[in-house]
């Protein structure tokens, strides 16, 4: 019989399967250095559909989507005092939403750019004139 090395499946997991932060453009990973901790999706369908609008996810979050602990902020997290589990792992606040370094679009930044900044100057102008317009009539009409 020949010997083998099997690796059972807990640490094939430690060692292989690493949980990384499904937000846009955040690239952070389970390291066991690192003192990120990484949060799976809530079950509720309204508070999940929050974070996927505060996260910018437009598409279905997999059942193993993770987001890591930099999107939250410090007193989102329930202070390591009063629960019962090692200081290391952080456990969120119930209802609590997403709020740091949230993912940008390009999209979503407002550029005035020259031209822009005319067009609005010039819209301001003519409603401005058509006001006066008004009053000057109201005022001849009296």
């Amino acid at each position: 019989m020949a010997d083998h090395n099997y690796v059972s499946i807990n640490e094939c997991a430690k060692k292989y399967c690493k949980r990384y932060c499904c937000t846009p453009q955040c690239k952070n990973k389970q390291m066991s250095t690192s003192s990120i901790t990484f949060h799976s999706f809530p079950k509720q369908k309204d508070l999940k559909l929050k974070w996927k609008t505060a996260l910018k996810i437009g598409k279905e979050v997999p059942k193993y989507a993770f987001v890591c602990s930099t999107h939250f902020d410090d007193s989102d997290f329930i202070p390591s005092s009063k629960t019962s589990s090692p200081a290391k792992i952080r456990r969120l606040k119930i209802g609590v939403v997403p709020s740091k370094n949230l993912p940008v679009r390009s999209l979503d930044k407002v550029l005035l750019t020259p031209t822009k900044e005319k067009i609005i100057k010039r819209a301001e102008r003519l409603n401005k004139r058509r006001q006066n317009k008004k009053t000057l009539s109201n005022f001849i009409s009296k």
